[in-house]
């Protein structure tokens, strides 16, 4: 949208210069000034026919520089052509959407008569959705740690608190469920957000849970709520709001097991993926991170990891068709269930560095053959 604001320096407000739609293949827009109307009233010169000729009768200046008077900023440059009495003004660069550009046309009769010309940006269309939240599964635990907050684009942030709700079965907002925190815990593209519930609440003995108790309850219903009206790091609202309904189940307080995950192997020659299925869900994006696959030689094979079942399933899909051999899949001790009961030891464990951490190694494997 072209939207012309004009201001004059002189006593005879005129309207001979505007902005238009340039006429080449990417239609960026220029300053026309209508010389037959500038002519008419004894404002242009008669000989002023050489482009430099109108460097000097009319130039253009950005309000660019905060605190600074454009009048003392260098002109915008550009090229000058006259076709049919129309003097057109096409900028090196393309003019920047809500930005006060100043045309100043140099008149000998009338002095500097300024027009402000302001080209304003096309309302920003509302395309970003939620596109999923992890844990997917309807039934959680109790003691839930986080959700995984993905978009479709990437967002705006700095007020993700104001526009995410927990509510009850009455539909009644629950009052500060989440860990709120300065740094929201974005991934470096801003399309995915790591939303914790306070830890203070889910760990036992923490004075937090005795005086609120946990922020979910066994037994009952909740809704996660993400309003529409979040912008996305262009500005524009969501196109819809997004809802997860879930139940809550006991707390889980047993760690995750690799001894007890299932191993489905896939035919040499093939690349047919590799896939691990767990008794419980495990965290979605630690699955991405934490789990990987060698070959004989402790060289990382290559490929794409896919995150399936509510995250009961890992699937491993190779760059390569499967070798002949001997592979193991690594699985660093990090990794997490919903609860936040890692491989390494569970949740309710004070997490001060002790001594026998260094016992505790940083990975374990699980060994499985290709081919005969």
């Amino acid at each position: 949208m072209l939207q012309l604001g004009c201001t004059n320096e002189s006593t005879r407000p005129d309207s001979f210069i505007r902005l238009a739609k340039g006429s080449g293949k990417s239609g960026q827009a220029v300053i026309e000034v209508d010389l037959s109307r500038a002519s008419s009233g004894g404002l242009a010169k008669p000989d002023a026919s050489e482009p430099a000729d109108w460097e000097r009768i009319f130039h253009v200046h950005a309000e660019t520089a905060p605190g600074v008077d454009w009048r003392n900023l260098p002109p915008v440059q550009g090229s000058f052509r006259v076709v049919n009495n129309l003097l057109t003004f096409e900028p090196i660069f393309p003019l920047q959407a809500g930005v006060n550009y100043h045309a100043v046309f140099e008149s000998a009769t009338a002095g500097a008569i300024v027009a402000t010309l302001r080209l304003e940006a096309p309302p920003a269309q509302r395309e970003t959705i939620v596109s999923q939240v992890c844990p997917t599964a309807n039934a959680l635990p109790e003691n839930l740690l986080k959700f995984y907050l993905h978009f479709s684009a990437p967002m705006s942030q700095g007020r993700a608190y104001r526009h995410i709700h927990l509510l009850n079965a009455q539909n009644e907002k629950i009052d500060l469920p989440f860990l709120e925190v300065d740094e929201e815990l974005w991934n470096p593209d801003g399309t995915r957000l790591t939303l914790l519930f306070d830890p203070g609440r889910i760990k036992s003995g923490l004075l937090p849970r005795e005086q609120d108790g946990p922020v979910l309850q066994e037994g009952h219903a909740y809704t996660l709520k993400v309003d529409a009206t979040w912008p996305d790091a262009n500005g524009a609202p969501l196109r819809h709001g997004f809802t997860k309904q879930f139940g809550v189940t006991a707390p889980d307080v047993e760690m995750p097991s690799p001894a007890r995950w299932n191993i489905t192997t896939p035919e040499a020659g093939s690349t047919s993926p590799l896939t691990l299925d767990f008794p419980e869900p495990l965290d979605h994006a630690l699955l991405q991170r934490l789990l990987w696959i060698e070959d004989a030689g402790k060289h990382s094979v290559e490929g794409q990891v896919h995150v399936r079942d509510a995250e009961r399933q890992w699937a491993f899909v190779p760059s390569r068709a499967w070798k002949d051999g001997d592979y193991r899949v690594v699985v660093g001790t990090g990794l997490e269930d919903l609860a936040g009961n890692s491989v390494a030891r569970p949740f309710e464990v004070d997490r001060v560095q002790r001594p026998d951490d260094a016992f505790i190694p940083s990975h374990v494997t699980l060994d499985f053959k290709v081919g005969d």
